[in-house]
């Protein structure tokens, strides 16, 4: 997924904040393939997910918590489907 494209979702239109972006999409990559085992530019929710994560991160990059963000739902439900697109067909999924 490529810079602009990330950007475009960001509504980001200016060059200043570039490094930051990249780095957040870097580390998004890394947390979904700690969360769930893989990621994989192919499959739709894992890119959801990672804009998602992305989104957030440049948001709110306070080091205060100011309340549950109804984003931080979305990612753990998606995190929480992609997790157990990965058990095999005999297995039960179960939340993390």
């Amino acid at each position: 997924m490529g810079l602009d494209y990330v950007k475009k979702f960001l509504r980001v239109d200016f060059d200043d904040d570039d490094t930051i972006i990249i780095l957040e999409v870097e580390a998004s990559k890394e947390y979904i393939k700690n969360a769930v085992g893989k990621y994989s530019e192919e499959n739709p929710l894992m890119r959801l997910l990672l804009l998602a994560i992305v989104a957030d991160m440049y948001e709110n990059r306070s080091t205060t918590i100011a309340g549950n963000s109804k984003n931080n739902y979305i990612i753990r439900s998606i995190v929480n489907q992609l997790q157990c697109s990965e058990w095999s067909d005999g297995d039960e999924c179960q939340s993390k």
